[in-house]
């Protein structure tokens, strides 16, 4: 013998109690409805006809009357139909968005078993079942982002920081390219929850629209500032300057700085251990990238191509003596290397505060919020665990879904407003 109920005993109560409960509050509706609002007398009965809703305890079969139009020529006015209210379609809101959020996390096939565990069904949930639901709140989700008004009032008065990034997803064998730019970011602003948002490419919304959507909806006011973090890709800081329409503080991510010049002290470190005649000048040029780093840091832009240009007078220097084949492939390539960043600096020179001073105050110095929510939204969905592939408006459903979760817009089954 078991303790307590098991698991199937549990669904079949739990579905005869909501069929009888169900019923009920049709009656209830039904004769609220019945009443007519111009004479207050009762309509004519004229049919009752079954109608089936899947809600998360199973299927109800319930009786819903029907009424015809009053005798004192009134015309019913369907608003105030409580009946079409409790039923509006074959399936309740609080299923529709615990599937579309389980389809979210989880790949469509697993999000249906998961239903067949612990919803009461005679029959199987189908995987197909589960992407309709998802493409339907997602929907809802895009509809109401878009055509709500949002509250102004809210806004603290200081500019909202967006950390944004960019991420590919592989498109369908038969579509016309092979994988699709996935741009997504995080919006954070004093006093409000951080907001997300993972717009689609050959979507009927535009990216900077739905980016604008997000930033009203965290209390920005036309003509604020705003600030960027990216990796210096100037394609994603044009889709916010195109959102907003005004002047942006762009960042340089640090991380990305770092590790350019990460890259350029292992060049050099494999150099001081090749055991070749010039060895004490390789570790004058390992020295001077991490003076480098320290100068970037502190916003020193001077000093910092103080140390470029000298490691570029002594890399001339080495170039032209003899060294092992191994030795002089290595040398070119580090040279190769400085130009590279040195052009870097030139193009993001007005990107690059001071980061010593930003973080010593408490503010961001790189974009490490948008990679870590694009590891989340795109890569343990899409890339990484399941390698699927998609259209732009599959992936663009899924996304609004998994980004409403993750913004806690699709708690207990109910979808909470954007503003």
């Amino acid at each position: 013998m078991g303790f307590g109920l098991t698991l199937a005993e549990g669904k079949t109560l739990i579905a005869q109690l909501q069929s009888a409960i169900c019923q009920d509050q049709i009656q209830a509706a039904a004769r609220f409805d019945r009443i007519c609002r111009g004479c207050g007398t009762q309509r004519p009965h004229h049919d009752t006809r079954t109608r089936t809703v899947q809600s998360l305890f199973g299927k109800i079969v319930v009786d819903a009357p029907r009424f015809r139009a009053c005798r004192c020529g009134l015309r019913h006015d369907p608003k105030l139909n409580r009946l079409d209210a409790l039923i509006p379609g074959r399936t309740t809101a609080e299923f529709d968005n615990i599937a579309a959020e389980l389809g979210a996390r989880h790949s469509f096939r697993d999000a249906a078993h998961i239903l067949d565990l612990f919803v009461p069904a005679k029959t199987r949930h189908n995987h197909a079942t589960v992407r309709s639901r998802l493409a339907a709140v997602s929907d809802q989700i895009a509809a109401r982002d878009q055509k709500l008004p949002h509250r102004l009032a809210r806004s603290t008065g200081e500019p909202p920081s967006v950390f944004i990034d960019g991420t590919f997803v592989r498109a369908l064998p038969f579509y016309q390219t092979r994988h699709f730019e996935v741009v997504m970011g995080r919006i954070d602003a004093k006093g409000q929850r951080s907001r997300h948002f993972a717009p689609m490419p050959h979507v009927s919304a535009a990216r900077c629209d739905t980016v604008r959507a997000v930033l009203r909806s965290q209390g920005w006011l036309p003509k604020q500032s705003i600030t960027v973090f990216s990796d210096g890709d100037f394609s994603l800081v044009e889709i916010v300057r195109r959102a907003s329409h005004v002047p942006l503080t762009h960042i340089l991510d640090w991380f990305h700085v770092s590790m350019r010049i990460q890259h350029l002290r292992q060049c050099c470190g494999s150099l001081v251990g090749s055991n070749q005649s010039g060895e004490v000048e390789f570790r004058f040029l390992s020295e001077d990238m991490n003076g480098l780093r320290s100068a970037l840091w502190c916003g020193r832009m001077r000093l910092a191509r103080t140390y470029l240009h000298s490691t570029k007078r002594q890399l001339s220097q080495i170039a032209g003596r003899e060294y092992s084949r191994a030795v002089t492939r290595k040398v070119q390539r580090l040279t190769r290397m400085v130009e590279e960043f040195d052009n870097y600096l030139d193009i993001n020179q007005s990107a690059m505060p001071n980061y010593a001073e930003r973080s010593c105050a408490g503010l961001p110095v790189s974009s490490s919020r948008a990679k870590s929510i694009a590891n989340f939204l795109v890569n343990r969905r899409m890339n990484k665990r399941r390698q699927m592939r998609w259209s732009p408006n599959g992936a663009q459903r899924v996304l609004q879904a998994r980004v409403a979760v993750v913004d806690g817009r699709l708690i207990n089954g109910r979808l909470a407003i954007a503003a």
